[in-house]
């Protein structure tokens, strides 16, 4: 069961710790991007590399896509809070 919630735990923080770093990048807070970048490119590291040991294991590669869904959702929510907290405006979407 440990191996399982390592893999999720690590596709969710790296997931997360992207879009946060996307999102400030998009508000021009260069250099918390490159901070949070940087932790980011650690976790997205250790996640792959503890996946790719596991790729015998087909639920590995099935927990790490639930834990990239979910670090999605995390790295939104925790953009949105990040974002009231400045007072800043929401993105407009893209044409």
């Amino acid at each position: 069961m440990a191996p399982y919630l390592i893999t999720l735990a690590l596709a969710v923080g790296s997931v997360a710790l992207w879009t946060v770093r996307v999102a400030t990048a998009a508000h021009g807070t260069r250099a918390a991007s490159a901070i949070v970048s940087m932790v980011e490119a650690t976790s997205y590291v250790v996640a792959v590399s503890h996946l790719m040991r596991s790729l015998d294991e087909p639920i590995h590669v099935a927990i790490y896509a639930i834990g990239v869904g979910s670090g999605t959702y995390v790295g939104l929510t925790l953009e949105a809070r990040l974002r009231s907290r400045r007072g800043l405006a929401e993105p407009s979407p893209c044409a």
